[in-house]
């Protein structure tokens, strides 16, 4: 690389030279057709050098690129007891019911990494957090419209949905019926909406 410097140097310090002796001689009448020819001339050399300077570094980086070690998926083992711990965790402190709960904050809330923790539920549960957590809101609901009067209303707020219509596509997903059907279907409390 220090040999194509010193040449554009040379070329452009002998540009100089001629285009100052045109303009002693001629008054510069052919100083442009100077200036390109040395251009046309350094064009090649320019050329070289890029090809040469950048074939070590392309080289380098595939090397390096092959160098790094790939990050290989959690083995099924770890992410069966990041999920078993994760789905102990939730159940035991509720954290299902908060309607307001976030991957972020359910990360922070079990002091499991987001990406870990979104992971673990993907392989182990075959569904999204979101999903997953909409399971838990489901079962509790599904308990509450068996053992209680409460009306379909009051049970989706205790179990942890804002909207009902939230709430009815989730149960629907889930169980295949609304709310309503599961109870009477069930023979539970047959209170009105």
């Amino acid at each position: 690389m220090a040999f194509f410097a010193g040449c554009f140097l040379c070329l452009s310090a002998l540009t100089d030279l001629a285009v100052t002796f045109d303009f002693s001689l001629t008054g510069g009448r052919l100083a442009p057709a100077i200036v390109m020819g040395f251009q046309a001339a350094l064009l090649p050399l320019i050329a070289a050098a890029i090809v040469i300077a950048g074939r070590p570094a392309a080289v380098a980086q595939a090397e390096s690129k092959a160098a790094l070690p790939t990050r290989a998926a959690p083995p099924e083992e770890e992410l069966a007891k990041v999920y078993a711990g994760l789905e102990k965790q939730v159940r035991e402190t509720e954290l299902y019911l908060n309607p307001d709960l976030t991957l972020s904050l359910l990360a922070r809330k079990t002091g499991i990494p987001a990406r870990q923790l979104s992971g673990a539920v993907n392989a182990i549960s075959q569904c999204n957090v979101s999903q997953w957590i909409n399971g838990l809101r489901i079962e509790r609901a599904q308990a509450l419209l068996l053992s209680t009067p409460l009306p379909v209303t009051e049970i989706m707020f205790e179990s942890g949905f804002t909207t009902k219509s939230n709430f009815n596509r989730e149960f629907q997903r889930i169980c295949g019926l609304s709310p309503t059907s599961f109870r009477q279907q069930a023979g539970g409390n047959p209170v009105p909406n």
